[in-house]
This record gives C-alpha cells, structure tokens and sequence, in this order.
C-alpha cells in the first residue's frame, strides 16, 4: 500500500445510495442517443462507431472522461427526477468495504472466482457474484470507477493539500479547478490486485 494511502481512519458518511453495478454500455447507449446535438462516441470507448460492440451491452462502459461521467449522471437526475452523482471516495470506499475493513470486498485473500482480474477482456458486471455484504458487485478487477474526490494535478501521487485522513473539506467540489485531476477506485482487470 503506498504511503499516502496510510494512516487507516474512520470516517462517518450520512446514508447514501449507491449503484450495485457500473454503468453499464447499454445504459450509456440510451444517454448517447438522447442527446441534442448528437454526441460523438470516442474511439478510447472501444465501440463500433456509435454503437456498442455485439455482446458488450451488459458489460462497463469503459473510455469515458470525468467529464462524461458527469454529464451522464446530470442526464440521468433530469431523466428520472432524482439526484445521481460519482460518488467521493470515502463513499465508493465504504460501499466497496461492505462495512469491513478487509483488503478485498470479500475479505483478505483474493478470489479470483470474485472478480475478472487477470482475465483477457472485459466481463459483464453481474459476471461474478456480489462482492461484498452490502450487495455490490464489480468493485475490484473490471474496470477502474470515477470519484467527484480531488486528486492533485500529478498522477503518481496526491497533492498533499488532498491527502489522508479524508476530510469533507471541500476536496468534493465538482465545480473545482478543471485541471485538478480526480480520484478513481477499484482496479482494472490488468491492474495490480491491491485496491
């Protein structure tokens, strides 16, 4: 674990909702389709134009900029007429912690019958079974997830102006300097196991 993810704290969060599953690139279709004027699916999504690749439907939408993810959650509060946001770190944390304070949702060891780490391409997010107690699957080895928590403006380490021990200090605010860079949580299926 580096250092400036030490020490190991505990923070109190008001009750939240949280996704079970990452959006999904059916989910993301229907905002892509919906919008006016018509915007452009990057190729960093791995689609077939502005379409998703067959069989990828149920699967994470992977590519998308902070600013994307933004956007789709401003799209899916108007759509629905309640409010949906990234959650900030300390709120992904606890919702992939289960209220444990294990290394993996699950527990210490890996399982790699939990999650898609090490596999050879993407996996449909109810591929796996829940990966904690509190109902929540995909955390860990299938994508890596968007927080609205400041980073810093350097990729390898924070800002120690937004370091640990998390504090609800403003370090939230979505409408924070643009070039300030964002926190992401779970890992990747290439990336190292440790979250």
């Amino acid at each position: 674990i580096p250092d400036y993810e030490t020490p190991q704290f505990e923070v109190i969060l008001p009750d939240y909702r949280i996704g079970k599953y990452p959006v999904t690139n059916a989910e993301y279709e229907v905002f892509i389709n919906q919008q006016k004027p018509k915007r452009l699916v990057p190729q960093s999504m791995g689609w077939d134009g502005q379409r998703i690749p067959k069989g990828k439907g149920n699967c994470p939408v992977t590519g998308v900029t902070w600013f994307d993810a933004l956007d789709y959650c401003k799209w899916l509060s108007e759509k629905t007429e309640r409010s949906y946001s990234l959650p900030n770190e300390a709120q992904w944390e606890k919702a992939c912690r289960g209220g444990h304070k294990n290394l993996y949702p699950w527990g210490d060891e890996f399982d790699s019958a939990r999650s898609n780490h090490g596999r050879g391409s993407i996996a449909a997010v109810d591929k796996y079974p829940e990966q904690n107690d509190y109902g929540c699957c995909d955390l860990v080895g299938n994508v890596r997830q968007w927080t609205c928590t400041l980073w810093g403006d350097r990729r390898n380490e924070p800002d120690p102006m937004y370091g640990y021990p998390w504090v609800d200090d403003g370090r939230n605010d979505l409408n924070a300097d643009l070039q300030i860079l964002r926190v992401m949580r779970g890992c990747s299926l290439n990336d190292d196991i440790h979250l």
